[in-house]
C-alpha cells in the first residue's frame, strides 16, 4: 500500500492554501452513485482520490479537451489517523453496478469524508494537457 493518496484537483481546490473539502459536505449521495458519477451536479459529501499516482494522471488525462490538471499528494497515514476523517477504499468495489466496479478499480479509488487539512498535503504538481 502506497504512504500517498493521489487528487486530481478541481479548478477551485487549492489545498497547499485550504486543505479539501467535498463539494458538498452536506450531500447524502450514496457511495456507489459518487463512484460511478463523480460530483457531477450537486455535488457529494465525499471526496475522491487515487491510490496509485498514475491511475490519477490517467484521470487528469480524461478531462474534456485534455486541459493542464493538477494533483495534490496526500499524507496516507496522517489522513487514516485523523479521526475526523472516514476512510474508504473501494479500489476493488464491491458495488452493485459494474460501472462503479469498473471505475473503482480502474483508477484505484479511495474516498474520504471529511476536511483534509492544508498540513497533510505533500506537494501540488501541474500536469500539461495532451500528455501521453
Amino acid at each position: 500500500m502506497s504512504n500517498y493518496l493521489y487528487r486530481v484537483l478541481r479548478e477551485d481546490e487549492n489545498p497547499a492554501m485550504f486543505g479539501l473539502t467535498a463539494k458538498n459536505p452536506n450531500a447524502h449521495k450514496s457511495l456507489e452513485e459518487h463512484v460511478e458519477n463523480g460530483s457531477w451536479g450537486s455535488g457529494s459529501q465525499y471526496i475522491s482520490c487515487s491510490n496509485n499516482k498514475q491511475s490519477a494522471i490517467d484521470f487528469g488525462m480524461k478531462k474534456a479537451g485534455n486541459p493542464p490538471f493538477r494533483i495534490a499528494t496526500l499524507n496516507r497515514h496522517l489522513i487514516e489517523n485523523d479521526p475526523n476523517i472516514i476512510v474508504r477504499d473501494v479500489s476493488f468495489g464491491p458495488f452493485r453496478r459494474e460501472k462503479a466496479n469498473n471505475f473503482a478499480r480502474y483508477f484505484g479509488e479511495v474516498v474520504l469524508e471529511g476536511y483534509v487539512p492544508k498540513e497533510y498535503v505533500v506537494n501540488v504538481t501541474q500536469y500539461p494537457g495532451g500528455m501521453q
